[in-house]
């Protein structure tokens, strides 16, 4: 399931990659697994147009990037510890 936070704009480059021939997606949208766990996603994705210019498919990759968003949210963290101090 998307995140809330992260639903509306999902929805927005989906409704694209439906209804728009060339439209490509490169995104970042968190996940909540069936465990409640929460999972950052890079979406690189487009679709596939036939002869005729109509949507056949939609492709793309997802990359889990959740251990890459960790780290640099703990960067941060660290930098503006080290600010305060």
């Amino acid at each position: 399931m998307v995140h809330p936070e992260d639903r509306l704009q999902f929805m927005k480059d989906f409704m694209h990659l439906s209804t728009d021939p060339g439209f490509r997606a490169d995104s970042l949208f968190r996940i909540i697994r069936k465990d409640s766990h929460i999972r950052w996603l890079h979406a690189i994705l487009h679709n596939i147009c036939g002869s005729g210019k109509d949507i056949i498919h939609i492709q793309g990759v997802l990359y889990d990037i959740t251990y890459l968003k960790s780290a640099q949210d703990e960067l941060a963290r660290t930098e503006e510890n080290g600010v305060r101090s």
